[in-house]
């Protein structure tokens, strides 16, 4: 169905439509529906923490609570990951939902700013856009995202380091001509990968990071490179025309104190002009729950 046709078929619906994913999508999908009239019931999320509280002033449900407030509603969903959102509504008694990201392909988000950056906000959608136009080929083979780990070494030591590069005693770089030769293989037998994530340790800690990234530039079916840092690490200027690709993302963790170089790195980011988001966090993420 063309966006045309999906916009009417919902207005029609005389069911409540919830939006799921109560995220930076989902805020653009809000100010869509209300361009074009249709009213949404609420947000659901299937995070506990983003259900506490309301979102664009309007309430989020506990996605496992849906069943309890709604017998019946019709979806918008604003997350990538729309194959998990999808056997969930199936498992939980939804059969009517869309693809959220099918109705942004030609939104002006310039219009529609978030309160994150507008490359990421960019990148949000079009994450949204491919991974949902993914899902419904399935024809063809593609995958969300991959985690490429260039390196086992970090500029910190944290000590509940998700990739566990604390307990290296000596940590290394990957080897990178298997790896290229190994991204040679692996990218002909896919079909399209929404992002590889360059990360480690810290991906500047290795210095041969542009090279790995450069060879993912011309590959057709990387559709984005995104570059994870702790900012503690500037990269030498020489390296930084890898980076100014409309292709890459650099995404700085924010730790504070911690993160000594991040006012510079920011600096020498905007003055490339070279796509970036500062993540800021709040607290630590318990990945063995």
């Amino acid at each position: 169905m063309i966006k045309k046709d999906i916009l009417n078929k919902i207005k029609n619906i005389e069911k409540p439509v919830i939006i799921y994913g109560a995220g930076i999508v989902g805020k653009i999908l809000l100010s869509l529906c209300k361009e074009e009239g249709i009213a949404v019931e609420c947000f659901c999320d299937s995070s506990k923490k983003v259900s506490q509280s309301n979102f664009c002033g309007i309430e989020v449900i506990y996605a496992h609570n849906l069943k309890k407030k709604y017998k019946d509603a019709v979806f918008l969903i604003s997350v990538a990951a729309i194959k998990d959102v999808v056997d969930f509504l199936h498992d939980s008694g939804y059969s009517d939902w869309y693809a959220g990201g099918l109705l942004l392909e030609d939104f002006d988000i310039a219009q529609n700013q978030t309160d994150a950056s507008l490359d990421y906000t960019k990148f949000a959608i079009e994450n949204c856009i491919i991974c949902h136009s993914g899902y419904l080929n399935p024809d063809k083979l593609f995958l969300r995202s991959i985690d490429l780990i260039i390196t086992e070494r970090c500029s910190l030591k944290c000590k509940d380091c998700s990739n566990l590069m604390q307990y290296y005693e000596n940590p290394k770089n990957c080897d990178t001509n298997m790896l290229l030769r190994s991204l040679d293989i692996f990218c002909k037998v896919i079909d399209e990968v929404m992002d590889f994530r360059i990360i480690g340790g810290d991906a500047f800690m290795n210095k041969e990071w542009s090279i790995i990234v450069n060879q993912l530039l011309h590959e057709a079916k990387a559709k984005r490179i995104v570059l994870y840092t702790n900012g503690t690490i500037v990269p030498n200027e020489k390296d930084l025309p890898v980076l100014k690709n409309d292709k890459v993302l650099v995404i700085i963790t924010d730790y504070g104190i911690l993160s000594k170089k991040l006012v510079e790195l920011k600096r020498i980011l905007e003055k490339n002009k070279i796509a970036h988001h500062v993540l800021n966090v709040t607290e630590w993420l318990d990945c063995s729950v």
